[in-house]
């Protein structure tokens, strides 16, 4: 009885040797367009939009209601918001003349920059709160003294607001923090490289990530400079949007551009100390000229990382844990932005490409998370359960 005892308890510690072993796998996630099983949304629901509508923006409340921003391109340019709840999307929630930048949620509130002033010497704009019914609750005017810029909202988890944007007369990024007063807290100019681009995240401390062209920098709540970290001396290498995990870590997605063409990307994941805790470049097993791999849409549920990824005009939806190994990985008909239910459940949103019936779609995989996340662990659960009933029946 010992000596099975022991032979399953070998294989147990090997199952977890594998795993371990896949865990520390090469640095490459490939998309194997030979073997990458399909699947279906379990429900699909749509909202009609017309034919100039564009997907703008979105954002998600603590509750699960997602906002998804739309922008009319026929001058003038406006732009509406729909929620999605429950599986369902409502009707406009309100339209508005001028947005800039898309839109933030804190608390129980949205909010946006509607409007923008420059002078001389100073810049003013007026940032809009209202509530998920499209009722306005206050607006408030910020000014920047000697800034001008075109800002994006950012509501760090600190509980501040942040504008981010490049001034026009100077090219210089500027990274301001507001206060709860709507005064401002600090104003920093932020060197992005050779691209006046980027992209910021607060954690709760108030640190804030910055990913620029030249890598990725963290700030402290003073906005001082703590770090510096080059994520790859490729110039071809171009970050698009990083995340933070509930460790304070950060993801970062940067894609392989070759004249104005995505050929590739590399998630990083870096802590809070600077140190980098592993990259993987997505990649195809098969790939043939004028063919590239692209990665879309990104998003961090948890201590999962979500992903589409396009090759050869096939979408792919990979899960990948935050240590930045495949969980999972399915072939789907078509992409889109990532969002999440209450549930964990993926939802996926796009517009149809039909000029006479245009419509923002929302493809839902329920249990699919679940699914996807019991993969991980279910070869050593199972192995754990299958000892323990076989242990207890050889003792009777």
């Amino acid at each position: 009885m010992r000596k099975h005892w022991t032979v399953l308890m070998i294989i147990l510690l090997s199952s977890c040797v594998m795993i371990q072993g896949h865990a520390q796998s090469s640095t490459e996630l490939v998309v194997d367009t030979g073997s990458i099983p399909g699947i279906q949304p379990t429900s699909t629901v749509a909202t009609e939009i017309s034919e100039h509508e564009h997907f703008a923006g979105m954002v998600r409340s603590d509750s699960g209601a997602i906002f998804i921003l739309l922008v009319n391109l026929t001058p003038p340019t406006t732009h509406s918001l729909v929620m999605f709840e429950s599986g369902q999307f409502s009707s406009r929630i309100l339209t508005f003349t001028e947005i800039i930048e898309g839109i933030e949620i804190m608390d129980q509130s949205l909010f946006f920059v509607e409007d923008g002033y420059f002078s001389e010497n100073q810049s003013s704009y007026l940032i809009v709160e209202m509530d998920f019914q499209g009722t306005r609750i206050s607006e408030q005017n910020v000014t920047l003294r000697d800034t001008h810029i075109i800002p994006k909202l950012y509501a760090g988890k600190d509980g501040a607001m942040y504008l981010w944007g490049k001034d026009v007369f100077t090219s210089k990024t500027h990274l301001v923090k507001l206060s709860n007063e709507w005064d401002v807290v600090w104003n920093k100019v932020i060197d992005l490289g050779i691209l006046s681009w980027g992209d910021v995240q607060v954690l709760p401390d108030g640190h804030v990530y910055i990913l620029k062209v030249s890598g990725l920098e963290l700030r402290n709540s003073d906005g001082q400079s703590l770090w510096n970290r080059t994520l790859s001396s490729n110039t071809n290498w171009v970050p698009k949007t990083l995340h933070t995990f509930n460790d304070d870590s950060v993801c970062v997605l940067a894609s392989y551009v070759i004249e104005y063409i995505i050929t590739g990307g590399t998630i990083y994941r870096y802590d809070i100390h600077g140190d980098l805790l592993g990259n993987k470049t997505l990649v195809a097993s098969e790939m043939h000229p004028d063919e590239y791999v692209q990665v879309g849409d990104l998003e961090v549920y948890d201590n999962s990382i979500i992903s589409v990824v396009y090759y050869n005009n096939v979408a792919y939806l990979l899960e990948i844990s935050k240590d930045l190994n495949i969980i999972n990985r399915h072939s789907i008909e078509r992409g889109g932005y990532i969002q999440f239910t209450v549930e964990g459940h993926i939802i996926l949103f796009a517009e149809n490409n039909s000029r006479y019936e245009r419509q923002l779609l929302a493809f839902i995989f329920s249990g699919n998370q679940l699914m996807l996340l019991l993969s991980a662990g279910g070869v050593v659960i199972a192995i754990i359960v299958v000892a323990m009933v076989w242990r207890k029946r050889q003792t009777r």
